[in-house]
């Protein structure tokens, strides 16, 4: 694909909604699947395409409670308040892309997490050749009977009748004028492609996908995490230990403690981190952290532990396994840990994209039994629990 195709495209997720039909305490948005919002899921699915130079995400101004740690989390992509519906909301990111190069748009609800790679590679192949716009469509199987006051008065020919889903494909300048002419009477229209019908443009369609559901009710939600309990929890048992030798500190669970020893290892000897990946990769039955990450390899020489720790996560995930709770229990008589664990489980919750409350790091000693009591090494145990898709 052309370099220039490549920095031409701007995504836009919509984000500002306020979930009335949803009637949930937390905007539908920031509702979690496998410890992640509807909004997060949809900004690392977008941020993992190639293709997409800019990222707009629009948000509401009273929900600055649910998006700051977002916004801070991303630091790559845009955050823009959001207007009086969602129209005016695509409109303002619409504004937002004038001052950038831009040549299409894909305009995302962040209600619909389930849109797969697959479909928007093939809406953007297919905008690259037709230029105007490309939505995903799904055909209605159900019959279609026009009502009134409980009574069917016509029954409508569902041969030609499709539902729209999103991300919708324009070409930005078009959308953007098309918009413009119309921008005192957005709220009539219930999505960008009804906007863009306003012109002589053809709009072009290609097959959605059935899975690309939106949740707008509470009713969807709750049908929604049925649906997705499709699992099967699995447990797996992590444990490692090294040598204590004199050095300057000690790196546990990706903290570096000032310390009169070190821990003597090929990487940078993680005990805390490396019984986590060996736990974790026995969840799934993959082997142990020797297998992934030999140390008769100089590219792990030294290595910080938890690079090996964020790509045993990615090897997960094409697993299709999603990490709910880590536990662990370091065995020794020193360091003292109980001032270091909360950014202890903070750095581990970041690495692995978990709620900090979902990471458990404990110490404890053998009385001074053992090599760990005669402070000749440090070990630890851990424990995993991971979903896996069945």
């Amino acid at each position: 694909m052309q370099k220039k195709i490549n920095k031409s495209l701007a995504g836009i997720i919509l984000a500002s909604g306020d979930s009335k039909r949803m009637k949930s305490a937390i905007p539908k948005q920031y509702l979690s699947i496998d410890n992640k919002s509807l909004l997060e899921i949809n900004i690392e699915k977008f941020l993992s395409l190639s293709f997409l130079s800019v990222l707009v995400v629009v948000v509401n101004k009273n929900h600055t409670n649910y998006y700051n740690e977002i916004k801070n989390k991303y630091k790559n992509i845009f955050f823009i308040q959001g207007g009086k519906s969602r129209q005016y909301s695509a409109y303002n990111a619409l504004k937002f892309l004038q001052k950038l190069s831009i040549e299409y748009v894909m305009i995302h609800d962040s209600a619909r997490p389930y849109v797969s790679e697959k479909l928007i590679v093939n809406l953007f192949k297919k905008i690259i050749k037709y230029k105007t716009a490309v939505v995903p469509v799904i055909k209605i199987r159900d019959s279609i009977k026009l009502c009134n006051k409980n009574i069917i008065i016509e029954n409508i020919n569902r041969e030609k009748l499709y539902l729209s889903q999103t991300p919708q494909f324009f070409n930005y300048k078009l959308l953007f004028e098309i918009y413009l002419h119309n921008v005192k009477k957005l709220n009539i229209f219930t999505d960008d492609a009804q906007i863009f019908s306003r012109s002589n443009y053809n709009i072009y369609t290609i097959p959605g996908e059935s899975e690309n559901i939106k949740i707008t009710t509470k009713k969807e939600w709750n049908k929604n995490k049925m649906l997705k309990n499709n699992f099967i929890v699995k447990v797996g048992q992590g444990f490692d230990t090294h040598k204590l030798v004199r050095g300057k500190s000690i790196t546990l669970f990706g903290i570096k403690i000032p310390h009169k020893y070190s821990l003597h290892g090929h990487s940078d000897a993680d005990v805390g981190v490396h019984a986590i990946i060996d736990a974790l990769l026995g969840s799934c039955s993959l082997g142990d952290i020797g297998k992934h990450f030999p140390n008769t390899e100089k590219k792990y020489k030294d290595i910080n532990s938890l690079v090996m720790l964020n790509k045993t996560y990615e090897i997960l995930k094409n697993y299709k396994s999603y990490i709910s709770h880590i536990d662990c229990t370091l065995v020794g008589e020193t360091p003292k840990i109980s001032k270091y664990t909360d950014k202890m489980s903070l750095k581990i919750a970041k690495t692995l994209k978990l709620k900090k409350e979902n990471v458990s790091i404990k110490a404890t000693t053998t009385e001074g039994l053992g090599f760990t009591g005669r402070q000749e090494g440090i070990s630890c145990y851990c424990v995993a629990t991971i979903k896996q898709e069945s």
